[in-house]
């Protein structure tokens, strides 16, 4: 079982961006499911929020899994990822089923997503008694030096 505090440094909050996003994938879900959405939100979004989220989890589990809370996923990690949501969803899978869509705009969303979460979500977390907010941070003073 992993403590709450615990949970707060392993999980990459990305300072409140994490649930804004999840948020609004599961919003996209239910507006898909109802047709209530404009077309560029139902065929763009899910893209764009998908990077972020699945790299998040994967962040997590290396913090859950031993990396200590500032340990980052390194930009490599993300790139592979583009390229292999790329590589299934826009050219293997609709060779596998005729519904499916290979859309290169996608790519381009799946890199903005990929831009999201290395600038909101993918930051060093606060180790165990820190604060998770940099505005509670302590600033050491710098040492003045002596004049003769």
């Amino acid at each position: 079982m992993v403590k709450n505090s615990r949970l707060r440094t392993c999980v990459p909050w990305g300072h409140g961006a994490l649930p804004v996003l999840a948020g609004m994938f599961i919003l996209v879900r239910l507006g898909e499911f109802g047709g209530t959405l404009p077309g560029w939100a139902r065929w763009y979004l899910d893209d764009v929020l998908c990077l972020p989220l699945v790299l998040a989890a994967v962040l997590a589990a290396h913090r859950l899994g031993g990396r200590d809370a500032g340990w980052r996923l390194p930009l490599t990690h993300g790139i592979l990822a583009l390229g292999l949501f790329g590589i299934y969803f826009e050219l293997v899978l609709p060779l596998l089923r005729p519904s499916a869509v290979g859309d290169p705009l996608d790519l381009v969303m799946y890199a903005l997503g990929l831009g999201l979460f290395q600038f909101l979500i993918n930051r060093p977390g606060c180790g165990p008694g820190q604060s998770c907010r940099s505005s509670d941070q302590v600033k050491t003073p710098r040492p003045v030096a002596a004049s003769l």
